[in-house]
């Protein structure tokens, strides 16, 4: 009796014998026992299916069997998905062709033993195997690929073991493990088997990495990875995991991307790669990881600081090894970790911040915006720095830096663009540097290091100067000023190093360095072919300018055919036989008919002069220290000093007399220009008009003598006679200024249009706490600080000692006879003052008495009475008498008999001195007198 189900079961019948095609399939209970091949083309279900020899091709469809699948031949999958929801029996002939995305499914929570056959064919590389199983144990009995088409494995499982047979010689392209986030995971892969591409995701527990052959490990979202120790391993990556790198691993090729890698082993080493939004771990000292190559530490967080390694393990950068820490210009960025270098190099556009390191570091390049260190030293040894910003210590100690050789870039230039520009600042820290190699990349402006108020630079061995820059764009550059060096405290210590000039690395330029408490200057000097005179430079001496005539020798007189030695030689010249100049030429040094004394100052008679081991005048300064030539980088938008630089006679070198500080914004607009300093001839001074301050009655002008600081010419750039918005400062070096009273000095300048000597209405001397003197101006011009109403110094005792205050009292008394013969008998009393041992400072008061008897014929009884009382100083103004010059007194200094009634004086041994009230000061009235030539002689007149 045929039923409903009857007449389904034989609908089902026929609809499946279309669809296998040519294929007999005996149905029973849904069981398919093929006797020719099966073609899956649409999704197909069986509840048991024995292949029988006969091939079994899915294209791209499903095929399912519910209950057993009995394997004894071909299956191809092309494309296409068997799933196996229980029982399965893999026999020998059963193997598995791959073509495209093929899978296989286990449903089963049993473990499932997988032995396979496996052949891959040839799609263009998109031929690859699922398998999807709970706890899935495969061993590959037999693999083959077509072509190109290298196997490809994607296992989804909770544990996962994978075996090849022995015999199996070709590597496994691409596996991947993905344990879908569950719990208790395993991997285990043998040690026989050769993988190009492993890949790892999605595991809640520890997973250890084998250790076979291996180039490729991606790591994906895992909790907890342990182990890789692959010694073929070429790439890693890494993405959302915590990895533990427990066995010494070299990894040529790293990216990681929001992970933590931490090192439990000794050694570590990367070559190149990428860490993004990722931290290395070193937990303890033992560990050490190696960088040889580039390795790139980048973050797209915008906290404003942020951690790339942590521990108290070494970093260490290998020989060729560039670890680029970073992306943000305003980000902090820590290595906490010791640090070692063997040549390599940490960079950064943002700050790197570092903790205290125990140990020196030797040959490490920095070239960061700014350097951190938490506490504690820093030494760095044969290392190249380049720091844009600031070197600094974040504790509330001081910390200590040491640059031992190397080199230090000072790179950063002024953009003018954007107006900004930024020194080096080293803060909160003790530096030294040792023979330390300054680099100079631009002749226009390049940054400073800049010494902090709370920091201190020592400076040992020198400075050396290097330059990449074409050697011909150095040529001509002629005594130019580069300020490498500045101090806000004056906290630089030189230890009196005053190197000669040497080339610079890299070129044939020469520099000078110049050191003080203030700053460090390195002179450049390319000149190729001769420097003249005037310190200008030249192709040879006939193309120099014409030159002032040079100063005279110490002791010598200037005349009209030059300078000699004694006066004789000045008289009687006959200009038809020798070779005269105009007396109008312009002069270093003294004037014509005037000696060169030693202090600088000039004298009719060279006995005037100081004598070795006799004390000179301290306050003639202009002709001792003379400023040289010096040309300095400006720019009207920074705050800039930069140096007067002068011949010190005692160092025979180049040194800093002073400072001129350009306040930013002292000129309007933005403009880079030279300041140049120089120096004035001395006929052109003695030109200048000064009679407001020494008077009318000489006829030469006395700067010499009235100036306590040399004669400086300040101009700028293609800008004459400018007017400052802001005033400038100038911060001079004046020996003994401490013992000044400044209220009697002032910045004189010279008017250029009345030439005359003009007292800076808006300068107010000041002395500084290392005895400086600070004044500004509103403009440059020459400039000079000079006493107001100078008064001259008197011709020295020949001892050398201060000329003695005296007060002398005399008594005459002549009795007249027929004889005329009378004896007179004269007292005099004389209290002696001397002066010090320093100029300007009072001297102890001593008296005596001496008792003088004359005998004098006349023809009268005179009787006379004389008392002169008398005040003077030498070698500078003595305080506590300035006021007693200032009186209207003459003083007589006797020696003498008297005869007749007459008081003689003795020309070798007194000398009259007159107050010209007129101009409120005392001087000689031979010290202004110019004897014609016939009358001049060597000796005191």
């Amino acid at each position: 009796m045929i039923n409903n189900k009857n007449i389904l079961i034989i609908l089902l019948i026929l609809v499946l014998s279309i669809n296998l095609s040519e294929s007999l399939c005996i149905i029973g209970n849904l069981i398919c026992i093929l006797e020719g091949p099966l073609l899956v083309s649409v999704a197909q279900i069986f509840s048991d299916l024995s292949t029988s020899g006969n091939l079994v091709q899915v294209v791209n469809s499903v095929l399912t069997v519910t209950n057993l699948f009995n394997c004894n031949s071909e299956v191809e999958l092309l494309g296409g998905v068997l799933v196996i929801e229980s029982g399965f029996v893999l026999n020998v002939g059963c193997k598995f062709t791959i073509k495209n995305g093929a899978s296989i499914q286990f449903l089963t929570t049993t473990p499932v033993n997988l032995g396979l056959s496996l052949f891959f064919m040839d799609s263009s590389g998109n031929s690859s195997l699922s398998v999807e199983a709970g706890v899935l144990n495969t061993k590959i009995t037999e693999m083959g690929y077509e072509g190109l088409e290298l196997p490809k494995l994607n296992i989804k499982a909770t544990q996962f073991t994978l075996n090849i047979g022995q015999n199996i010689v070709s590597s496994i392209d691409r596996v991947t493990v993905n344990f879908g986030n569950t719990a208790s995971n395993l991997l285990s892969i043998g040690t026989n088997v050769s993988i190009s591409t492993l890949s790892v995701k999605n595991s809640a527990s520890a997973i250890d990495i084998p250790d076979i052959l291996l180039n490729t490990l991606n790591l994906d979202n895992l909790s907890n990875v342990l182990g890789i120790a692959s010694s073929t391993l070429q790439n890693l990556n890494i993405n959302n995991s915590q990895l533990k790198l427990d066995k010494a691993l070299n990894i040529p090729l790293i990216s990681s991307v929001n992970s933590v890698i931490t090192l439990s082993n000794s050694l570590v080493s990367i070559v190149n790669g990428t860490l993004l939004n990722s931290q290395i771990s070193l937990p303890t000292a033992g560990q050490v990881l190696l960088v040889n190559g580039v390795l790139d530490l980048l973050s797209t967080s915008i906290e404003p600081i942020q951690t790339f390694s942590s521990g108290s393990g070494i970093l260490k950068l290998g020989a060729s090894a560039v670890l680029s820490v970073g992306n943000s210009s305003n980000i902090v960025y820590k290595l906490n970790n010791q640090l070692q270098s063997l040549g390599g190099l940490i960079k950064s556009i943002g700050s790197l911040r570092i903790p205290n390191q125990v140990n020196k570091i030797t040959q490490l390049g920095l070239n960061i915006k700014s350097l951190l260190v938490e506490s504690g030293q820093l030494l760095l040894k044969d290392s190249t720095l380049k720091i844009t910003n600031s070197i600094s210590f974040l504790s509330s100690t001081k910390g200590l830096m040491e640059l031992e050789g190397g080199l230090l870039s000072l790179s950063n230039v002024f953009d003018i663009a954007s107006n900004t520009f930024n020194d080096l600042l080293v803060s909160n820290v003790d530096l030294t540097i040792n023979n330390l190699v300054f680099d100079l990349v631009n002749l226009k402006l390049p940054n400073r290091l800049s010494i902090g108020v709370d920091a201190s630079l020592n400076v040992l061995n020198g400075l050396k100067l290097h330059t990449s820059i074409d050697i011909s764009l150095l040529d001509g550059i002629l005594s130019t000023n580069l300020v490498f060096v500045q101090s806000s405290a004056d906290n630089i210590v030189c230890n009196g190093l005053t190197p000669t000039p040497i080339l610079v690395d890299g070129s044939t330029s020469t520099y000078q360095y110049m050191c003080d408490d203030k700053m460090i200057v390195l002179r450049l000097e390319s000149c190729v072919g001769v420097v003249c005179p005037n310190g200008q430079c030249a192709s040879s001496l006939s193309n120099c300018p014409s030159s002032p005539l040079p100063k005279c020798q110490v002791g010598e007189i200037r005349c009209l055919d030059g300078c000699h030695s004694d006066i004789e030689s000045c008289q009687d010249i006959d200009c038809n036989t020798v070779t005269c100049t105009q007396p109008g030429t312009s002069y270093y040094g003294c004037p014509f008919d005037y000696f060169q004394c030693g202090d600088g100052s000039c004298h009719l008679n060279k006995y005037d002069c100081c004598a070795p081991g006799i004390n000179c005048t301290a306050n003639l300064a202009p002709t001792i220290y003379r400023p040289e030539l010096s040309i300095s980088p400006v720019h009207s938008l920074k705050d800039i000093t930069v140096p007067i630089v002068y011949k010190n006679s005692a160092l025979n070198a180049l040194d800093i007399y002073g400072y001129v500080n350009l306040p930013s914004g002292y000129i309007p607009g933005g403009a880079l220009k030279n300041l140049q300093i120089t120096y004035s001839e001395d006929s052109y001074l003695d030109s200048v008009d000064g009679d407001s301050i020494w008077g009318i009655e000489n006829e030469i002008s006395l700067f010499r003598e009235a100036a306590v600081s040399m004669i400086f010419d300040v101009s700028l750039e293609n800008i004459l006679s400018p007017i400052f918005n802001i005033p400038v400062t100038f911060e001079l070096k004046i020996p003994g200024a401490q013992n000044l009273d400044l209220n009697n000095y002032c910045l004189y300048y010279i008017n250029t249009q009345n030439n005359q000597w003009v007292c800076e209405a808006s300068g107010t001397l000041t002395l500084t706490s290392r005895n400086t003197i600070l004044v500004n101006t509103p403009h440059f011009t020459n400039f000079g600080v000079l006493l107001n109403n100078y008064k001259p110094k008197p011709t020295k005792s020949p001892t050398g000692y201060y000329p003695p205050i005296f007060t002398t009292t005399v008594t005459t008394t002549a009795t007249t006879t027929a004889t005329t013969t009378a004896t007179t008998t004269a007292t005099t009393t004389v209290f002696l003052t001397t002066g010090g041992s320093n100029p300007g400072t009072s001297g102890s008061a001593t008296s005596g008495t001496t008792t003088a008897t004359t005998t004098a014929t006349t023809t009268a009884t005179t009787t006379a009475t004389t008392t002169a009382t008398g005040y003077t100083t030498y070698g500078g103004i003595d305080p506590s008498l300035e006021e007693v010059n200032k009186s209207n007194k003459n003083t007589i200094i006797i020696s003498a008999t008297v005869a007749g009634g007459a008081v003689l004086i003795a020309g070798g041994a007194g000398f009259f001195i007159n107050k010209r009230i007129r101009h409120g000061r005392v001087v000689f009235w031979w010290k202004t007198r110019k004897p014609p030539p016939s009358s001049r002689m060597n000796t005191l007149p």
